[in-house]
């Protein structure tokens, strides 16, 4: 009964309407802040115009509002972020960025990586460099978040790829509870522009990427 009732979330947080693989990853209730990952999915449906649209949930471990996302002053403090490996070689290629504004509606950006700049987040805080589009971002509740992407988004033709999620905070002055604690602007997971001194990351999987086959 457990089984089915978390078989019928998944599509509920899928849309209702995936295909392929639907697959569960599950994180340790390990980060002192309201959105600690505690699970995330994966899926994939065929859209209208003959592309494929990818899609994410992420679901925390509380309850949480949309203003902790919100960038202000040209700095955000706090992100969700998928990171994406393309070529099996458990590097990041590209970045899906889910943040606010103030008008406090969410919103999410693609990216491809640049190991190299010193700038990575939204193009609120780091400008187009990199700048791929928009995504799709909604929240089903108060504890999840979907992030639906085109597939060409992420390579044109592309039939498999690795993720992982994360839940960044900065800055901040120590990180609480069994979780990253990175401070390298060149690590490539973390809103730093050089005025972030250090930030916590939860990250799900904790190691590697979880690979999706569209």
């Amino acid at each position: 009964m457990r089984r089915l009732a978390t078989l019928a979330l998944v599509m509920i947080l899928l849309g209702g309407s995936a295909s392929g693989d639907v697959f569960q990853i599950k994180d340790p209730r390990d980060f002192s802040e309201p959105y600690d990952i505690v699970a995330a999915w994966h899926g994939h449906a065929s859209s209208t115009s003959g592309s494929v649209l990818l899609r994410h949930t992420i679901r925390t471990k509380e309850r949480w509002r949309k203003e902790v996302l919100i960038c202000n002053d040209g700095l955000c403090h706090d992100l969700l972020v998928i990171h994406f490996d393309l070529d099996g070689d458990r590097k990041h290629d590209r970045a899906a960025y889910v943040f606010a504004k103030r008008d406090r509606r969410l919103r999410g950006e693609i990216f491809r990586h640049a190991p190299k700049s010193p700038c990575h987040g939204p193009r609120y805080v780091c400008g187009r460099r990199g700048f791929i589009g928009p995504v799709h971002v909604w929240r089903p509740d108060r504890r999840s978040v979907v992030i639906r992407i085109e597939d060409w988004k992420l390579r044109a033709g592309i039939t498999s790829y690795g993720w992982r999620t994360e839940a960044i905070r900065g800055p901040v002055g120590e990180c609480h509870g069994d979780i990253d604690n990175d401070p390298s602007p060149d690590s490539g997971s973390g809103p730093n522009d050089g005025r972030v001194p250090e930030y916590c990351t939860d990250r799900a999987p904790r190691r590697g990427f979880v690979q999706h086959s569209i």
